[in-house]
């Protein structure tokens, strides 16, 4: 079985390709699967993957880095869709221009990067928050951390 690190190790080997638009949608659906993979090890999970306060630190500083890298992400995009409208690449299954559709689009990958920088900020709150907090309370054994 390929661990998590395994395919972060994966992924970092190929970032400047070969890439396809196969790839591209693999790696939102990968990113899609990775929360669904958190919710189920910080829910019913918990108890084993969700131990320590070191670990929300963790996860948290992780998915800030991850809400940082969305706006570029978001921007990429928006640019693609407007080059290809540009260049008279877009049309509808109407037959109707595709202007409105893009420029929709365009609004709301503006709306989600800008979401997505006050989530990375929120994430790094997090961060703030825990960085004295630790696994020793009086309630859990020496061995804890």
């Amino acid at each position: 079985m390929m661990t998590p690190k395994r395919l972060t190790v994966e992924l970092d080997r190929r970032l400047d390709g070969p890439h396809d638009d196969d790839h591209t949608t693999a790696a939102a659906d990968l990113a899609a699967e990775a929360i669904r993979f958190l919710n189920y090890a910080t829910g019913s999970h918990a108890p084993a993957g969700l131990v320590y306060p070191a670990t929300v630190y963790t996860v948290a500083a992780n998915l800030s880095l991850a809400a940082s890298r969305m706006p570029q992400l978001f921007d990429q995009l928006r640019e693609w869709l407007g080059e290809q409208l540009r260049a008279g690449m877009l049309g509808t299954d109407t037959g109707h221009p595709a202007d409105p559709a893009i420029s929709a689009a365009w609004h709301h990958l503006t709306v989600a990067a800008n979401h997505a920088s006050k989530l990375a900020t929120a994430l790094e709150d997090v961060q703030n928050d825990l960085a004295m907090v630790n696994g020793r309370g009086p309630n859990r054994s020496e061995r804890a951390s």
